[in-house]
């Protein structure tokens, strides 16, 4: 699952990888923020790009390992912290 932040909302896209390592999009949605959302830090509308994007797509994720990408580093780090 690709989550990502565009100027005004949010996007995120389901891919399938396939057998030759291509990946093949299965589903594409995007949102408008809200007035509130409009106002959070990069960091907090890329986190939140991430979670929207697993709760749009909960029927596909439901029970399978997936990944979720970012190209926003903080995020990065964060999520890959280990506890």
């Amino acid at each position: 699952m690709l989550g990502a932040t565009i100027q005004y909302g949010l996007e995120a896209t389901i891919c399938q990888k396939q057998a030759d390592g291509r990946r093949s999009v299965i589903a594409y949605v995007s949102t408008t923020l809200t007035p509130t959302e409009s106002h959070y830090a990069q960091i907090e509308k890329e986190a939140l790009a991430a979670v929207w994007g697993c709760k749009k797509f909960r029927d596909y994720l439901t029970g399978m390992h997936f990944k979720i990408e970012t190209d926003h580093k903080p995020l990065i780090q964060i999520f890959s912290k280990k506890t």
